[in-house]
């Protein structure tokens, strides 16, 4: 019973054991009557007392009969929840690494990643990350390059939505590294789709050049060389170079189109709408907010229903729609709780400020929500990408074609949209937005 953990099933250690569930339950009566274990929530589950109750009896145990049980209890996890085992994959990784020895790793490596990886969908970054450490750890030198690969490329994923950049960083860093020096252009091209610019000038750099060179890999399908060249498109963005991100974003569209892969148009949608950050692009903006949202809805992803989301406000603050902000910001805090992410907490609460103070006199409600924001993004601390990241924007927009009677001056400095307010070129007319050219920006939504 100690192996099998500090909280376990009757079930599990009977299947343990070979014998019946009736034949334990005297047994574990009187260890229950003793004090040295406790009834759990169902029943038929039990836990100990007190973890040195526990300790104390595994500690009588060589490590050859650890092992040994430990492996029993893998594998009487398997047969006892055989097709519903989602629930008990971390438990199951547990007892798989325990039980494993050098030069039988893999079934330890292959329960710690499908762990992680049900972690990750469940939101718990930290514990995925955990999960996709310990598959590293047990599986060195027993996995191959591409399977270390794939789990990298998972740990990365985790440690990003969890907050920790220098984790993500630097794990993103080794692999690419590896994958160059091997000419592994699928790696490498997976490597720089994990890697997201900053607004760091070094970093971007790097990432355009590991796109180029994935690029150049002939053996890059249609989907993933569609989401590559999203990426350079970005860099681009970033680099200053627009007239070369307005093309390649634009061939990324439409190879990401003609694939009919989600993942691709999503990535193609995303570059395309830095690309297009300017004032001259709002309408434009406009669409692909729509095309990201149809996305959202068609895979069920709270992440690229934020982007829309986060996309279709800016338009709207363009164009000074702030009644229609207040209800997409409440659908946006839907989206964000079923996330769970600091990233979608952060995102929510600037542009929440950013609406609060608008017009001057809600500047003090502004400066609350930044206050709760805590003043700067909390998976990095440059300013720069702090500013780019807020809404995926292009840097560097300037302050031209601002309305005299929203001066940046009445907005708290630190707000992401301070630079970017309503041009005067924009006239409402039916309830429609357009621009110069009669073309309709934003129209109100529902």
């Amino acid at each position: 019973m100690a192996v099998a953990g500090i909280g376990f099933s009757v079930g599990v250690v009977a299947q343990m054991l070979g014998m019946a569930v009736f034949a334990l339950l005297d047994p574990v009566d009187e260890c229950q009557a003793a004090g040295f274990l406790v009834a759990g929530d169902r029943p038929g589950d039990y836990r100990f007392s007190h973890a040195l109750v526990r300790s104390a009896v595994v500690a009588q145990l060589s490590a050859a009969d650890q092992r040994r049980w430990h492996v029993a209890a893998a594998d009487a996890i398997e047969c006892l929840y055989q097709g519903q085992l989602r629930p008990h994959l971390a438990e199951l990784a547990h007892h798989r690494v325990a039980g494993s020895l050098p030069g039988d790793r893999l079934d330890a490596v292959r329960a710690c990643q499908a762990a992680g990886k049900v972690a990750a969908e469940d939101l718990a970054f930290e514990e995925a990350a955990r999960l996709y450490r310990q598959a590293l750890s047990v599986g060195a030198g027993e996995i191959s390059d591409a399977g270390r690969g794939q789990l990298e490329l998972a740990l990365a994923g985790a440690l990003y939505r969890g907050g920790d950049v220098p984790g993500w960083h630097d794990t993103l860093t080794g692999l690419a590294q590896r994958a160059e020096r091997r000419g592994d252009h699928v790696l490498l091209a997976r490597a720089g789709l994990e890697m997201d610019p900053l607004g760091d000038t070094g970093w971007d750099s790097e990432i355009g050049r590991i796109c180029e060179r994935a690029l150049a890999g002939p053996e890059l399908d249609g989907p993933l060389r569609a989401r590559v060249m999203a990426r350079h498109a970005q860099v681009l963005v970033y680099r200053g170079e627009y007239g070369r991100a307005d093309e390649v974003s634009r061939t990324a569209l439409d190879g990401a189109e003609l694939t009919g892969d989600p993942d691709a148009l999503v990535d193609a949608l995303r570059a395309r709408q830095l690309a297009r950050s300017g004032p001259d692009g709002s309408g434009e903006r406009a669409v692909i907010a729509a095309r990201m949202l149809d996305a959202a809805h068609e895979t069920g992803s709270a992440w690229v229903e934020m982007w829309g989301r986060l996309w279709r406000i800016d338009t709207l603050f363009e164009a000074g729609q702030l009644p229609v902000i207040s209800r997409e910001l409440a659908d946006l805090a839907i989206c964000a709780g079923r996330m769970q992410a600091p990233v979608a907490r952060w995102h929510l609460l600037q542009y929440s400020a950013t609406h609060a103070a608008r017009p001057a006199h809600r500047q003090r409600r502004g400066r609350r929500f930044v206050s709760r924001a805590g003043g700067a993004a909390p998976w990095q601390g440059r300013r720069g990408a702090r500013r780019t990241r807020c809404g995926d924007r292009r840097p560097g927009d300037g302050r031209r074609d601002l309305r005299p009677d929203r001066r940046a001056d009445q907005i708290p400095a630190g707000f992401p949209h301070r630079d970017r307010l309503v041009p005067d070129h924009y006239r409402e007319e039916n309830g429609d937005w357009l621009d110069e050219g009669n073309t309709v920006i934003v129209a109100p939504s529902g």
